[in-house]
């Protein structure tokens, strides 16, 4: 795989100290919000001026309450749709959201309403989003991101449709007018996959920077690229690999804000409105301070292609939501887990075990309909490609 200079070196040009200064509209807003949302990068166009007015000013506050009380409040009526898609009553499924194969796949869906409170879907419904989803590898040009291991995961990508069906207060909602784009992707596991340790740690122990960058930035470049393709105008993203996955090395948010800058200066980001970076803070959780701290960098923001705002006290889901139901196209980012794009198992452990954001997702939004029970297809190596060559990502 070309090295990071190669990939991204000399690509882009900065923008002036006068469009910078285009920036100063927002200068008392931003003073107002206090020190949780920082806005980078070039000037901000009508609709990114309106995309951030509306976040700091009309977008709900994230709830703080953990992510395992509100997987309660709406696990339930999760299981009960499952349950009306054929899932038997009696079945719990800790490590595979269908442990047994539903009746019908989307494709044989008898017509019916599978509406989740006011959250209206039919079966047409349920077709038209598993079969709009597809899976988006790249090409590095050996034969790694051919293969279907754990490593490999982190070259794919699972894009579709999804709607959120609960609001901010874990009520069901009316469908918003358009859905929202979602790019699942597996971050590197520092903390249990000994795949990755292999591959990103040297043997005395520290981090193989220059090869957890460059892999950090194929992930983001290629989620970009993907929500590009899909004429999504604001990427809603997260803290990917920042969690659970970051195991005990403290620098790896940091790492994670650096390659975000890289991919950021791709020239495909000129076409965006605004990316925005929800990063909020639970107990000893710094990802915004750290990502605050490395992408404040006017070396890195200098080659920025379209803005950029870090907020700490916004959910990546609401937002995009918000945005959705104002008719503005955004795209989500789901930090995926590398089982679950290679075997189906969108949601993971939705049903019972641990809740991160990927089970939150699976509940909040209409994500399991990509799941391999009603979208077997999609999880076949032969089907539903999008081959995306590295030169492409540029």
């Amino acid at each position: 795989m070309p090295g990071l200079k190669r990939m991204f070196g000399g690509l882009c040009s900065g923008y002036s100290e006068e469009q910078r200064h285009e920036n100063n509209g927002f200068h008392e807003l931003l003073h107002q919000y206090g020190a949780s949302a920082k806005l980078y990068g070039p000037a901000v166009s009508q609709l990114g001026g309106w995309v951030v007015t509306s976040i700091l000013t009309e977008c709900p506050s994230i709830c703080r309450i953990s992510l395992q009380k509100q997987a309660q409040y709406m696990h339930e009526t999760t299981r009960q749709w499952c349950i009306r898609l054929g899932r038997p009553p009696h079945e719990y499924g800790a490590h595979c959201n269908f442990k047994l194969s539903l009746p019908h796949t989307a494709d044989h869906l008898p017509n019916a309403d599978y509406s989740i409170g006011a959250f209206q879907l039919t079966g047409d419904d349920i077709r038209h989003l598993a079969s709009s989803t597809y899976r988006s590898v790249i090409a590095t040009g050996d034969a790694e991101s051919m293969e279907w291991s754990e490593t490999s995961m982190q070259l794919h990508a699972i894009v579709g449709p999804v709607y959120c069906v609960f609001d901010t207060n874990f009520e069901t909602q009316e469908r918003a007018p358009q859905p929202i784009t979602c790019v699942s992707v597996p971050g590197i596991n520092f903390a249990y996959s000994h795949s990755d340790k292999r591959r990103f740690v040297q043997s005395n122990g520290s981090l193989a920077v220059a090869a957890v960058v460059q892999r950090m930035s194929l992930i983001w470049t290629h989620v970009l690229h993907i929500m590009e393709q899909n004429q999504v105008s604001v990427p809603v993203l997260n803290a990917i690999g920042c969690g659970a996955f970051k195991g005990s090395y403290s620098a790896v948010p940091q790492l994670w804000a650096q390659a975000l800058g890289v991919a950021l200066a791709t020239k495909r980001c000129a076409r965006f409105a605004m990316v925005v970076v929800c990063l909020p803070e639970f107990g000893d959780s710094t990802n915004f301070s750290d990502f605050t701290g490395v992408l404040a960098s006017p070396k890195l923001q200098d080659r920025f292609q379209c803005p950029l705002l870090l907020v700490e006290d916004k959910n990546m889901l609401i937002v995009a939501d918000f945005l959705s139901r104002a008719s503005v196209h955004a795209g989500i980012l789901n930090p995926s887990d590398w089982e679950a794009l290679a075997t189906g198992k969108m949601g993971m452990y939705w049903d019972g075990g641990h809740i991160a954001l990927e089970e939150i997702m699976a509940m909040q939004t209409t994500l399991l309909t990509q799941h391999k029970a009603l979208a077997p297809r999609l999880f076949d190596p032969k089907a539903h490609v999008a081959v995306v060559r590295s030169k492409e990502l540029l």
